[in-house]
């Protein structure tokens, strides 16, 4: 894949996972999957975009419906497990578990936007638990998104640019690695920095619904080379 090279003023940290370590791609891999869309955080939570009119969790929200009212590939999406209601992060990864768990659900993607707090800061990112069969689907997924975009993908999990993974004790790890204990691949989908205007941010937050059906619209095709 080709990168895309940006100036950052905060340098990325080593990756854990060495870029010079191969991920090991499975051998096998159902044809047809059966994926949970969850959008992240609870109403009226997350960031606040520079856009005065639309915060993280009502643009999550948005996403998730468009995606789960236009989606007709050949994967099935799962509906019935409602969206975060809890204020126990625990007691929320708790229920996304056993849904998983009860109803076959083979991967969760949570949409997310990302913040940083400083106007330079580019790029998108699908952060893990550390398994090597999530990881090829995420940078299946990711790298998709990089090239269609021009947004450059950060971090590294082994030989995939753009996936970061996390343990359980880091931000946004524990619902990742608690759905990986029932069999069910968990990614975070981090599609740019939305807290200040950039050239990442502006060609989904300009648009009148603030991108929603595009990245709707990328995600329907996305899903197709899974």
């Amino acid at each position: 894949m080709t990168s895309i090279c940006r100036k950052y003023r905060k340098a990325e940290r080593k990756p854990e996972y060495s870029p010079d370590v191969p991920v090991k791609i499975p051998v096998e891999r159902k044809e047809k999957l059966n994926i949970l869309f969850l959008p992240g955080h609870q109403p009226n939570g997350g960031t606040r975009t520079y856009q005065p009119h639309i915060e993280e969790s009502e643009w999550n929200r948005e996403l998730v419906a468009r995606i789960e009212s236009t989606y007709e590939g050949k994967h099935k999406l799962v509906r019935g497990c409602e969206w975060r209601k809890e204020k126990s992060y625990s007691d929320y990864t708790k229920r996304v578990k056993s849904f998983c768990k009860n109803n076959d659900v083979d991967l969760v993607i949570e949409i997310h936007l990302n913040a940083a707090g400083i106007p330079e800061a580019r790029g998108c990112e699908m952060l893990i638990a550390p398994y090597d069969a999530t990881a090829t689907l995420a940078y299946n997924l990711i790298s998709q998104f990089s090239l269609k975009f021009k947004i450059v993908p950060r971090g590294w999990y082994k030989s995939f640019q753009g996936v970061k993974a996390r343990k359980s004790g880091d931000r946004g790890g524990y619902l990742m690695n608690e759905v990986e204990k029932v069999g069910t691949m968990c990614m975070l989908f981090e599609p740019f920095f939305a807290d200040y205007r950039s050239k990442d941010s502006e060609q989904f937050l300009e648009m009148p619904d603030y991108g929603v059906e595009k990245m709707a619209k990328y995600f329907r095709e996305a899903l197709s080379y899974l």
